[in-house]
């Protein structure tokens, strides 16, 4: 069955996933708001400009690219981090369950009644049930803090926008 260090560090893990899904919708929500807010600000000035190139604000107009440049850099860069860490688990994942996996042919080999290969199974497929829950718990993490990591960097930019702008 579940040991009580494996249930221990699942509920921790999920405790983190939801508390980083929580703050993230809540940066993610304001994101959206702020952005529609500089983007309707920096449209105004884009279309002033077109009416009379000279009298429009040039250093407003001249950050548009390279802030989204660099918090686009940002966001890929997390995900980068990310995506290796991703590939470390699942490769180190499939390797434990690979050996797992053969241990448990060898005992099913020397099982020598059906009643014994039927409760072996049982106990191997509870077993996988449970390390496979503690994985996808462990990724279902990652891929939060992976979330975070992205909407981060957009959020500093754009909230930092919004303040100038208004």
């Amino acid at each position: 069955m579940i040991s009580k260090k494996r249930a221990n560090r699942d509920a921790r893990r999920i405790r983190r996933s939801v508390a980083t899904a929580a703050k993230t919708s809540i940066k993610s929500a304001a994101l959206a708001i702020a952005a529609g807010q500089v983007v309707a600000r920096r449209s105004a000035l884009g279309i002033a400009a077109l009416r009379d190139p000279l009298l429009n604000d040039h250093q407003e107009l001249g950050r548009i690219i390279p802030e989204k440049i660099n918090a686009l850099n940002s966001a890929a860069l997390g995900i980068a981090w990310q995506t290796g860490e991703l590939a470390r688990r699942i490769v180190r994942h499939s390797g434990t369950e690979a050996v797992i996996f053969s241990r448990g042919m060898g005992a099913l080999a020397k099982c020598r009644t059906p009643a014994s290969v039927a409760a072996l199974q049982g106990e191997l497929a509870t077993a996988w049930f449970f390390r496979s829950m503690s994985h996808a718990i462990a990724l279902n993490e990652l891929c939060m803090r992976t979330w975070g990591g992205i909407v981060a960097p957009l959020h500093q930019v754009v909230m930092n926008n919004a303040r100038r702008l208004s």
